[in-house]
């Protein structure tokens, strides 16, 4: 997960679940600016970690499986059927509702 594309940024994974294969998840992350980032994988909270405050109001575009920069290598190696932004951070409740509608 990326802060600015000044270098400013929080990285965390998740290790519990594996999501190779040709199966669907449904993956989520979300952030607030002040305090945690968090990863789920098909509704389930997986991994978080304290995120760096930062600008995201800042003119940068947004990035999926890059940094702000965009100088990374593809390699999720992933199809998208849908991408949505909020401009709120959902809580697990949101996350598991909006999961279970999709299924």
């Amino acid at each position: 997960m990326a802060g600015n594309g000044e270098g400013t940024k929080t990285d965390f994974k998740q290790t519990s679940v594996s999501i190779k294969g040709t199966d669907w998840h449904f993956v989520t992350v979300t952030f607030n600016r002040t305090s945690e980032a968090v990863i789920y994988i098909d509704g389930i909270k997986v991994a978080s970690a304290a995120m760096v405050p930062v600008d995201i109001d800042n003119g940068k575009s947004v990035k999926i499986n890059q940094d702000g920069t965009g100088a990374y290598d593809p390699k999720l190696g992933a199809k998208y059927a849908s991408v949505n932004f909020y401009n709120y951070a959902l809580s697990g409740a949101d996350v598991a509702q909006v999961y279970n509608a999709t299924k």
